[in-house]
């Protein structure tokens, strides 16, 4: 079990270092050095419940939702 959400995290970092962030500004993402965690989170606010993924770096955090075809990654 532990590998396979481990390897599942690998993953969807590789995806997000590849394919890139949509409305991301800031500095290159490979220049963020390695991703330390990744996973998806859900934020509610009263009955709103919105599914966001939180990217971890040595110094940033980046909340992410995904595009409505779920074909990329979008920064918040």
């Amino acid at each position: 079990e532990k590998c396979n959400y481990t390897r599942k995290q690998r993953e969807l970092a590789l995806q997000i270092l590849t394919s890139g962030i949509k409305g991301w500004e800031g500095e290159e993402l490979m220049s963020l050095g390695d991703i330390l965690h990744v996973g998806p989170v859900s934020i509610a606010v009263g009955v709103d419940r919105r599914d966001r993924y939180f990217v971890l770096f040595p110094t940033t955090l980046l909340v992410l939702s995904t595009s409505s075809r779920m074909s990329s990654f979008v920064y918040e």
